[in-house]
């Protein structure tokens, strides 16, 4: 390997960089040889069709610039299980505690801090198509944030269902039917109709248990309509 590095550097002035650079780029300059696109196939295989070789460019892709577009599988699912386990946003619905602590900011806040390449993923892929759109950018990142929920909650549905969870009380509240509650289930968007009938029952019975130990010493004043 040093041999060759030597050679190139010594008789082309090339490293490895320049080498590369004019493989996938440079036009064959005899007929028969490999052109253009039949290089570029062969530097893909030579990569993604070695363990050993893709390992070792996996390990290393944290150093790459932003620009070069590569995303780390494993990655993302990492930060998605960081979000699971450290974002109450993204972790698992409790009770009427959790209810009362959703917040789609935070959950945003959340979403960029804890998970920077899976926010910049889904930022890019729904960047729209047209350069002379302008986008309503509080429409879009809030899009993002239900996009990681569906995500989260596909792959620990019992750990990251807050957000599905705390969406599925507030169709149930708002009277939607239960064919569409289901469909939207369906989606990843809300938990199950049957999940959602016993968490609100829980709600009600912690308002009634509520109710029953409250303090009356104040005047109580019903208004009739």
């Amino acid at each position: 390997m040093d041999s060759v590095c030597k050679f190139m550097r010594r008789n082309y002035r090339w490293g490895v960089k320049e080498f590369l650079h004019a493989y996938v780029t440079e036009v064959a300059e005899e007929q028969y040889n490999d052109s253009v696109q039949t290089r570029v196939r062969k530097l893909n295989e030579a990569i993604f069709g070695q363990k050993e070789v893709l390992k070792a460019v996996e390990e290393n892709w944290k150093s790459l610039p932003d620009e070069t577009g590569f995303v780390s599988l494993d990655q993302l699912r990492k930060e998605m299980d960081a979000l699971r386990t450290s974002s109450v946003q993204y972790g698992s619905y409790k009770d009427e505690q959790s209810l009362q602590a959703l917040d789609m900011k935070k959950a945003l806040d959340d979403l960029k801090n804890k998970a920077p390449l899976l926010y910049q993923t889904l930022d890019y892929l729904m960047t729209a198509h047209r350069d002379d759109y302008t986008r309503n950018e509080n429409l879009h990142q809030y899009r993002a944030v239900i996009l990681c929920s569906i995500l989260c909650f596909t792959r620990a549905a019992n750990t990251s269902n807050h957000i599905p969870s705390s969406l599925g009380l507030y169709l149930h509240g708002s009277g939607v039917k239960r064919r569409v509650i289901s469909t939207m289930a369906g989606f990843g968007l809300c938990v199950s109709y049957n999940t959602i009938s016993r968490n609100a029952e829980q709600i009600g019975k912690a308002a009634k248990e509520r109710l029953i130990h409250s303090d009356f010493s104040g005047a109580l004043v019903l208004t009739f309509e």
